[in-house]
């Protein structure tokens, strides 16, 4: 998983895992729209199209079966998985499966003020203090329950400074899964 706060450089190290690792990346919006042209008339492809085009609710139940069934498609058979800015509620971090555990949990971080900066730019946000507040109050409300969740299922977690150069991260990266191979 690559995890942290909006705006802290979870897609950066995802990205980062892909480019130079070989890892496919998951986003899990993309996700939703993998599925759904994968999808024949079926009750899932009912949900997905309820939220992708008629502005229903996403529930954490759905995200989950979403991902499942992302992970199972063909082209991410056999492959070494990151899945971007996964969990985002503590309810999704306990409803995934426990035999689909990472090998690690990167968690990307940085000071609140390149934080903000960073959400400022992000066109999702579109530059609104009350929306980004609130997306940061959200996912901060959730970030060390779920941290503390990841530790107690003896997940490896790393934290990155992710206000360091990419070239820093890639071979930090490198390192970890380096060692990873050792054993």
């Amino acid at each position: 998983f690559a995890y942290g706060q909006t705006g802290s450089g979870k897609t950066t190290l995802s990205k980062l895992l892909s480019q130079y690792m070989g890892f496919k990346r998951i986003c899990i919006r993309k996700a939703y729209m993998d599925v759904l042209e994968q999808l024949h008339s079926c009750q899932l492809k009912d949900e997905i199209e309820e939220v992708l085009y008629k502005g229903g609710a996403t529930s954490d139940d759905l995200t989950i079966r979403v991902l499942q069934r992302r992970i199972t498609l063909a082209d991410m058979i056999n492959e070494n998985l990151v899945i971007d800015g996964f969990p985002c509620t503590l309810s999704q971090a306990n409803m995934f499966p426990v035999e689909m555990k990472p090998d690690f949990v990167f968690v990307s971080e940085c000071d609140t003020q390149t934080n903000i900066k960073r959400c400022f730019e992000c066109k999702e946000f579109k530059g609104l203090p009350d929306v980004i507040n609130e997306r940061m109050r959200e996912l901060k409300s959730h970030l060390t329950d779920i941290i503390q969740m990841f530790n107690e299922r003896k997940f490896e977690v790393r934290y990155f400074d992710m206000t360091k150069s990419k070239w820093y991260l890639k071979d930090l990266i490198a390192a970890i899964l380096e060692d990873r191979k050792k054993y």
